[in-house]
């Protein structure tokens, strides 16, 4: 409030354009100021400014008969280490229920951080992120898009409607972290989709705008949300730590996570590899959109450590397309062997991937997740497992594990680690051997 305050006193264009909105309103039968205080300004041009806590009593706000026509939240949420899941859920009950209500005609505006997974800005994260792939998913589907040449642009019209898609950007502070072009929030299947702790985001109509440090070009290309403030060689050296994932990218990671820690994951590349494996953990319900299938590949290098060289989550379901993408990773990474859990599907994933250009092997997992997962870190603080590059979706599981929604490529790379450091092993070369 103080800042605000300091802006209309100090501010010579802001004055002179808007004379009144700086000037604070006098009362008409005491010539003092009607209301200047640390929480709440009222100014000469009808202008009205409260400032409260999110926790403080704001139900039935008003001034006179005017109720707020905007409403600001500006970082509502503390630090994990104050904050719990049920605190979570009393803040957006707070929000919902008493916030909101002032004006249900009231523009609204909520900004902050990831403070902790499952926090009201992570809700609202998951669904944005969510949003933009099923829009993604849908209009490839479609398909059906005559390219029409609008005087200095290109717009697509959907086959069979009058409705034209721009190529403008939405308007946004940053360049390429603009909202879907069309919207998911009237397709009931995304409803639905949506776990119920989230479906509020769509139910309140709130529309996500999410900022990333790190922005991720339609060429695969990188380049840093702020370059002038924080270079893309700085964001780098910093993308394998927890601090990264939670204060750059919004992605939090939890400060009680029992398993990996910044420490355990180190980038490097080897010279030459040896036998390389795709490990593939499948999505358990391949209908449900925001099931993921784990795919990871890892190498051996020529100093017998480990390698993983790729690691992603993909919602590609069992058939020819995912054939054809397990193919194409093969040929790309030589790979010899195409490790399946099959817990989930059975037999049916050798026919899914038959035609591609490495052996298959199907492993029924019997340990439980938590035991391979402390195996597989073992080999990680041994120094016997490096990662080529960074893989943010892999980090942000690791760090979370256990307390993670989602964790597909973990459980893809943990799998292929237990397959070469597993068991007692010869030492091994880069020479080629059967994997069988």
């Amino acid at each position: 409030m103080q800042s605000f305050k300091d802006e209309l006193d100090s501010n010579e264009a802001l004055t002179r354009d808007y004379a009144d909105l700086c000037r604070p309103l006098m009362g008409n039968q005491v010539k003092r100021y009607v209301a200047q205080s640390s929480n709440q300004i009222r100014q000469a041009n009808g202008f009205t400014f409260m400032a409260k806590g999110i926790d403080a009593k704001t139900l039935g706000m008003k001034v006179g008969r005017q109720r707020p026509d905007l409403l600001l939240f500006d970082d509502i949420e503390p630090p994990e280490a104050t904050y719990s899941p049920s605190e979570a859920e009393r803040r957006l009950s707070t929000v919902l229920q008493a916030a909101f209500p002032l004006n249900i005609y009231a523009r609204v505006a909520i900004v902050g951080t990831t403070t902790m997974p499952g926090s009201i800005i992570d809700q609202l994260r998951t669904v944005g992120e969510l949003e933009r792939e099923w829009v993604s998913e849908r209009d490839s589907l479609k398909g059906s898009f005559s390219e029409l040449d609008k005087g200095n642009g290109n717009a697509a019209e959907k086959s069979g409607t009058n409705e034209f898609i721009s190529e403008a950007h939405i308007s946004t502070p940053f360049k390429n972290t603009d909202s879907p072009k069309s919207s998911a929030y009237d397709d009931r299947d995304f409803y639905e989709s949506l776990d119920p702790e989230l479906k509020w985001v769509v139910d309140a109509k709130v529309r996500v705008h999410y900022f990333p440090a790190l922005v991720t070009n339609p060429d695969g290309s990188e380049e840093s949300l702020w370059p002038e403030f924080w270079s893309l060689d700085f964001l780098n050296s910093i993308r394998h730590t927890r601090d990264f994932a939670m204060n750059y990218m919004n992605r939090p990671v939890s400060l009680s996570a029992d398993y990996w820690q910044d420490a355990d994951i180190h980038i490097r590349q080897s010279e030459t590899y040896g036998n390389t494996l795709l490990s593939l953990d499948p999505a358990v319900k391949t209908a449900k959109r925001n099931d993921y299938t784990g795919i990871a590949v890892l190498s051996r290098g020529d100093d017998g450590k480990v390698y993983v060289r790729h690691a992603e989550g993909v919602k590609i379901a069992p058939g020819p397309e995912l054939q054809k993408y397990i193919t194409s990773l093969c040929e790309r990474f030589s790979v010899g062997l195409v490790y399946v859990e099959t817990n989930q599907g059975g037999d049916v994933w050798k026919s899914v991937l038959d035609g591609v250009p490495a052996k298959f092997k199907a492993v029924h997992q019997t340990e439980k997740k938590e035991l391979r997962a402390t195996k597989a870190l073992d080999f990680y603080r041994k120094g016997e497992v490096l990662h080529t590059g960074h893989f943010d979706t892999l980090q942000s599981q690791m760090f979370a594990y256990p307390r993670v929604k989602n964790d597909d490529v973990l459980d893809a790379v943990v799998s292929g680690v237990l397959y070469f450091l597993g068991h007692p092993v010869g030492k091994s070369g880069v020479k080629k051997t059967s994997y069988i």
